[in-house]
């Protein structure tokens, strides 16, 4: 099962979350990935600041950004329309943004995660999207068919393969992958997460 972290989400978590969160941490096939639940990103490359629903650090695999819809999405004259806002940008421009952001700011603290694999997603929880688009790949998303189907870890897995295979595809232009190096160690992902979130105490000196 994964590590979450925190291991708990707020009560004020949104459904799919929750049911996204809940997945990774129960299934067995998780086990030596670290999860990250609601990761501000507050050196985001086109906004003041930024989050993410969830950040999968999967050792063998690669780093994963999720963005997370449980709810009604539909769009209209390019714009995404939710229950609760609409967007010009869109879930998959969204989390790509968040992806290379959090990316940046992991290579300039400790360059030898440069040669590591990062990668975005989209899981709809709740609906059974299925749109082509120039915009992202076919895999690149996980539907509701998909989410309730098969185990979070083989869904997961198969979009990390696919990315791999994606990029090795065209190293002409990425000559940073490596078919053993872009895959992070286990070393690798406790590295990121004591960047990303690491625990710490402060104790109030008896003095103050």
């Amino acid at each position: 099962m994964a590590r979450m972290i925190p291991p708990n989400y707020s009560p004020k978590t949104p459904a799919g979350e929750k049911d996204l969160f809940n997945k990774l941490r129960d299934d067995p096939d998780t086990a030596g990935w670290v999860v990250l639940h609601s990761l501000d990103i507050r050196k985001h490359l086109s906004k003041i600041e930024g989050e993410l629903d969830m950040l999968v650090l999967a050792p063998g695999l690669g780093v994963l950004c999720l963005e997370v819809k449980g709810c009604d999405v539909s769009r209209q004259q390019g714009k995404w329309i939710y229950p609760y806002e609409t967007s010009i940008e869109g879930p998959f421009k969204q989390v790509s943004k968040a992806m290379h952001s959090l990316r940046k700011y992991l290579v300039e603290r400790d360059c030898s995660l440069s040669g590591i694999l990062f990668f975005s997603a989209v899981v709809f929880t709740k609906v059974d999207f299925h749109e082509e688009s120039p915009e992202w790949h076919p895999w690149q998303y996980i539907n509701r068919k998909l989410f309730i189907r098969h185990p979070i870890s083989f869904n997961i897995s198969k979009i990390f393969e696919h990315a791999h295979e994606h990029v090795k595809g065209i190293t002409g232009q990425y000559s940073w992958y490596n078919e053993n190096g872009s895959r992070p160690t286990e070393w690798q992902i406790r590295r990121m997460m004591n960047i990303l979130r690491k625990d710490f105490e402060y104790a109030v000196l008896p003095r103050h």
